[in-house]
């Protein structure tokens, strides 16, 4: 690993690389500013999940004090490696060597992935790791990777979602509850690929916090199967979605996000200044979040096919939902589902 004291700026011709050959790891004090001409290049290995590339972010008092911010004409390269078998549905078992955890489907899962098994009531969503792989649909699990085994504590149904949430590509603070504020900046044509990357515990800050995705006339961009996992301090918008251009977002995974103030959502679509309109999502989760789920503002003409929400609004708010609608309209939901959440 290695450690700098101080933010970094990468300025036109720089590059910022990982190492894609082994596991490598960068902890930063500060923003990280990418400028036009710069590129980020933190890409984990394309064939190797194991090779973990990873940016850590010691944000030193506050959450949201340092941010990511790739600017107009900058390279933003976090993708990952790419599963074969993004998600599954659960079948039976609870996760021992007697009781065997099985899926619905074939997966290309393999030892110490992570996995998030959605709640059959509120706030019962549970994460393990897959201790034994016996078949390519069933499993023993534990809490932790390598770890004893270790059985689901609540009973599921049949058909819950299950999703694999292990990426190679991982960003991160160094304090859970000091999460870092990242925007993309990138509003014109620009190398921008965020695909099958996790990032852990952002800011949801007023201010200061939401992973802020506005690709207004972005051309090269993805989110595809992008994680964006746990809360790193506020209540805001976890990951916001401003866009004008017709495009589609494949496996977006939410978990343990929170929103409980009015107005924000785990998934946002919209807002007041900016509107997001003829977005596509397909097979995209919010699971185990804190209060609002899907929050759509100033959002027309977008289309969801197969959205699911599981074990949400834990808190149980009064204006907590799965999926919430202000000032829309033509939004388009096929085959989702929503599961477990208190109202």
């Amino acid at each position: 690993p290695l450690t700098v004291g101080a933010g970094i700026q990468i300025c036109n011709g720089g590059t910022l690389k990982w190492d894609t050959a082994a596991n490598a790891t960068l902890q930063t004090r500060g923003s990280i500013v990418v400028h036009a001409g710069g590129t980020y290049d933190r890409r984990g290995n394309a064939s190797d999940r194991t090779k973990v590339a990873k940016h850590i972010i010691d944000n030193q008092t506050s959450a949201g004090q340092y941010r990511i911010l790739p600017k107009t004409g900058s390279a933003f390269l976090t993708n990952g490696y790419a599963l074969g078998t993004p998600y599954a549905e659960y079948v039976s078992g609870t996760g021992t060597s007697g009781s065997r955890f099985t899926v619905d489907r074939a997966t290309d899962w393999q030892v110490n992935d992570e996995i998030v098994i959605g709640g059959t009531a509120y706030g019962e969503r549970e994460i393990r790791f897959i201790k034994t792989v016996y078949s390519t649909t069933t499993f023993q699990l534990s809490t932790t990777a390598g770890g004893a085994e270790a059985a689901l504590t609540y009973t599921h149904t049949a058909t819950e979602t299950v999703v694999n949430i292990t990426r190679n590509s991982i960003c991160e603070p160094q304090n859970t509850a000091r999460g870092t504020f990242i925007v993309n900046d990138i509003r014109v044509a620009a190398d921008c690929n965020m695909s099958w990357s996790r990032w852990n515990n952002i800011s949801q800050g007023s201010g200061t916090g939401v992973l802020q995705i506005d690709p207004a006339q972005t051309s090269d961009f993805s989110i595809d199967h992008m994680v964006v996992y746990g809360n790193g301090g506020g209540n805001r918008q976890g990951i916001s979605i401003n866009a004008g251009i017709e495009r589609t977002i494949t496996g977006l995974v939410c978990v343990d996000l929170t929103a409980t103030n009015t107005g924000s959502g785990s998934i946002a679509l919209g807002s007041i200044a900016v509107p997001c309109v003829s977005q596509t999502l397909v097979d995209c989760f919010n699971i185990g979040s804190t209060s609002q789920g899907l929050y759509l503002t100033n959002s027309y003409g977008n289309t969801f096919n197969n959205f699911r929400a599981s074990a949400g609004n834990t808190s149980g708010a009064a204006s907590g939902a799965s999926i919430h609608l202000v000032s829309t309209g033509g939004n388009t939901f096929n085959n989702c589902r929503i599961d477990s959440t208190r109202v």
